[in-house]
């Protein structure tokens, strides 16, 4: 009996093979729930993240990478299904706007047109910000209403590591949690993956572009 590695269960180096997983726990989830805004956002991501479109250049950050978004995406899903096996309930609509939020949450490093310096790793220390703005500014294409664009912001601002997020005015408990479930997955999908540690290099450049810590007093 041949036996296949845990790695080997998904094929995460192919979006459309992350994008087939998440679908199948959207159906555990909930029968009646609508995949097609999710899949439509997450191609409309990978494009985004892979060509120059739509007044944006293709994402050039090796470690903020449509790898990184699409790991993240799936994380958020088990934790959401996984939420739900431990009780908590969560409506269609919130599941939707966290797995869209999910996928943009790291837009701030995606470089507008134009913008031919460095990377967008230049961006580390505002890109959560301008996450918040480009779901804000391009919410109707992802099919997001414009009252759930506060609470898209709301969600991706809890991946910044220095937000308070205690002091984020959530409009709902559900909400609340969907945002603190994004953060948990910002953070599992990096640390899960089994070439984290090579991709620190990766990260190191980007710090070191970004300027982080220079406040701090420190050089890189």
């Amino acid at each position: 009996m041949m036996h296949r590695q845990l790695s080997e269960l998904v094929r995460m180096d192919s979006p459309e093979a992350v994008l087939a997983e998440g679908r199948v726990i959207l159906k555990l989830i909930s029968q009646d729930l609508n995949p097609d805004p999710v899949t439509s956002a997450f191609h409309s991501t990978v494009s985004l993240y892979n060509e120059n479109r739509d007044g944006y250049y293709a994402c050039n950050t090796e470690y903020h990478d449509l790898r990184h978004i699409t790991d993240t995406f799936l994380a958020m899903a088990r934790l959401i299904h996984g939420g739900i096996l431990d009780g908590n309930t969560f409506t269609n609509r919130g599941i939707v706007l966290g797995l869209i939020a999910t996928l943009l949450h790291d837009t701030g490093y995606i470089r507008k047109e134009g913008d031919r310096e460095g990377t967008g790793a230049k961006y580390t220390t505002q890109h959560v910000r301008r996450s918040m703005d480009f779901l804000e500014r391009h919410a109707s294409a992802y099919g997001l209403p414009v009252e759930d664009v506060k609470n898209g912001r709301d969600m991706i601002l809890c991946t910044d590591l220095s937000a308070d997020i205690a002091r984020i005015e959530f409009s709902s408990r559900e909400r609340e949690l969907l945002g603190k479930m994004l953060g948990a997955a910002d953070l599992l999908a990096q640390m899960a993956d089994r070439t984290y540690l090579s991709k620190l290099l990766f990260l190191y450049h980007e710090f070191r572009e970004g300027k982080v810590g220079h406040s701090l007093g420190y050089v890189w």
